[in-house]
């Protein structure tokens, strides 16, 4: 694949490999947003533009105690260079780079991918009411957050971890 506008070689890709612009990319992180349910907050390219993200901010925090605030974002990712599938994942990790894309993505396990073939705009469909389920998955975290929360530890207690854990 390689860039118009400044000839650079972005990537090395297969016969069934689809180009998928940037603007349907955001066009589909819009359907997965919504109208005024999430703030965008970042998007880039990393490299040449062979990779691209997005990052907005969910309207829903987690709240444990007084001083435990755990933001929640959804990313959506996207190579040119044949690295990855698009991608779509929720994370406490605001993408603002490289570094904390990799962080971001190597945290999470429940990510959508959707390949770049032919079929991609039909998949977008399909992914945006995947991932619309997230919001009972924070009303689980939240609720294990809480039960970790209230739960007291005496030293007695941690000592018995920590030595379980490294014997």
């Amino acid at each position: 694949t390689v860039r118009q506008d400044t000839s650079d070689v972005l990537g090395l890709v297969g016969n069934d490999y689809t180009i998928v612009q940037n603007r349907d990319v955001f066009s589909f992180f819009d359907q997965i947003v919504g109208d005024g349910r999430a703030i965008y907050e970042t998007a880039g390219c990393l490299g040449k533009g062979g990779v691209l993200f997005i990052t907005a901010k969910l309207p829903r925090e987690i709240v444990i105690g007084n001083d435990g605030l755990i933001e929640n974002y959804l990313v959506l990712c996207s190579s040119h260079d044949g690295s990855m599938a698009i991608t779509a994942f929720f994370t406490p990790v605001r993408v603002v780079c490289q570094n904390t894309l990799n962080a971001a993505f190597n945290r999470n396990t429940n990510r959508v991918y959707i390949k770049h073939t032919q079929n991609v705009k039909e998949r977008f469909v399909e992914a945006a009411h995947v991932m619309g389920i997230h919001s009972e998955y924070l009303d689980r975290l939240e609720a294990a957050f809480r039960l970790l929360y209230d739960q007291r530890v005496t030293d007695s207690d941690m000592k018995s971890i920590v030595t379980r854990a490294f014997l």
